[in-house]
């Protein structure tokens, strides 16, 4: 009952049968109630993953661990709840897709961006110009330590526009991404 008593908050409003719900608008939303809205907001923080990463637990574990991309996210999640933040996970195979909501994130209320672009960290100018335009705390992550591998993976084009980078940490990276996107959040607030 709880939950659906606080519907209204979310933009959602009863029909004629209080078991049926179907949006309203924010002008439905009475006075007293954005009030609340206002007092229960989130920060919002976007985690992103690149190409092969829907691949974690299983794909070469010695470099990446056993943890599964799920397991990876429940990490940060459990890291940025308590301090009132809310992490939305976005993973795609297609670098035009992963564009798309960089550019989505400029005007959707995102207020940090995490990103482990996997493959696209050492290749992707497109993604270091659109992680450029956001106005927003970037910390790129990554489970291996990428200076202690191959030549080619030490090179990161999108870290000259990321505010931070952790590597090397395993899942452990995934809390301390969190809370470095906080403490940048706090100092620029």
């Amino acid at each position: 009952m709880l939950a659906r008593s606080r519907l209204p908050l979310y933009g959602w409003a009863p029909q004629t049968d209080p078991f049926r719900w179907s949006a309203c608008s924010p002008h439905d939303i009475r006075p007293d109630q954005a009030r609340n809205v206002q007092e229960t907001t989130v920060t919002r923080i976007l985690l992103l993953h690149g190409p092969n990463l829907s691949q974690l637990g299983s794909r070469d574990p010695a470099q990446y661990g056993t943890a599964t991309l799920d397991e990876v996210v429940a990490a940060a999640r459990a890291e940025a709840t308590p301090a009132g933040a809310d992490v939305e996970h976005f993973q795609t195979e297609h670098e035009g897709l992963l564009l798309e909501r960089l550019h989505t994130a400029r005007t959707d209320g995102t207020a940090a961006v995490i990103i482990n672009a996997g493959a696209w960290t050492h290749t992707s100018y497109a993604l270091h110009d659109a992680l450029e335009l956001l106005e927003v705390p970037k910390i790129e992550l990554h489970l291996s330590n990428i200076h202690a591998r191959e030549a080619f993976r030490s090179t990161s084009v999108i870290a000259p526009v990321c505010d931070g980078s952790i590597a090397g940490f395993g899942i452990d990276g995934y809390p301390l991404a969190v809370r470095a996107a906080l403490a940048l959040l706090g100092r620029r607030a």
